[in-house]
């Protein structure tokens, strides 16, 4: 499956090279985006299978991955142009699938039949655990998505810059990554209630220091922080 999806995310990242219809290119998009969950989902379910205990370290590597994925990307577009940064995009996806081919092994789907599966979906706190992860996966991916391009032409980083603001704020993720883990150790609930209201009051914070490249970077490096807790919470 992963493999799969990282090859149908390297042609469309490659097809987008010579693709000139902003339509046409936005498609091309979506469709990696629509399977990037799918990925997610299975290399944590492989990692649970093959060693439990380093789950948290899949997620420490995706979330500095998704932002230092962010920093140099950003730099290779504004820099040299939207083919580089796609040209990069799909060589990494090519890279990963290579990798995932001669590393990763093989295991079965799962056998639970599907009527049972449904049946977990029934009770209310699964139900509530959903709408609490799809708003906030919303919220993050918003801002995570238009972070760059909201630097670049509202606070006016130049392209070296805001390389290593992203950069930076990739590290700090790690740190959120492996301080979240740790509160959820010791305060599940208490974490998971106040996630999304820091992440509120930050992300208010940005949109007023938006003038103040500065404060607006230390801003940030608090943001990164629950950027990099979101897969853990």
């Amino acid at each position: 499956m992963i493999m799969v999806i990282l090859l149908i995310t390297a042609v469309c990242n490659l097809l987008e090279l010579f693709i000139t219809d902003y339509s046409i290119c936005l498609i091309f998009r979506i469709i990696p985006a629509f399977f990037y969950p799918i990925a997610v989902s299975a290399a944590l379910t492989i990692v649970g299978k093959i060693s439990p205990n380093d789950t948290n370290k899949v997620v420490l590597g995706i979330s500095a991955g998704s932002i230092l994925g962010l920093s140099i990307t950003s730099y290779l577009g504004l820099s040299y142009g939207f083919q580089v940064a796609m040209l990069w995009y799909g060589l990494i996806n090519l890279a990963s699938l290579i990798l995932t081919f001669l590393f990763v092994p093989n295991f079965e789907g799962n056998k639970e039949p599907v009527v049972l599966q449904i049946s977990h979906a029934k009770s209310s706190k699964f139900l509530f655990s959903i709408i609490y992860v799809l708003f906030t996966v919303i919220g993050i991916s918003i801002t995570y998505n238009y972070i760059s391009t909201y630097l670049c032409t509202v606070t006016l980083m130049n392209p070296e810059f805001l390389f290593f603001t992203l950069l930076f704020m990739g590290l700090i993720s790690m740190v959120g990554t492996t301080l979240s883990g740790y509160l959820l150790s010791k305060n599940g609930n208490l974490t998971v209630l106040f996630y999304p209201i820091g992440f509120a009051v930050i992300t208010f914070i940005i949109g007023l220091l938006v003038k103040m490249p500065f404060l607006e970077f230390c801003a940030l490096m608090v943001f990164s922080i629950f950027d990099g807790s979101a897969y853990t919470v």
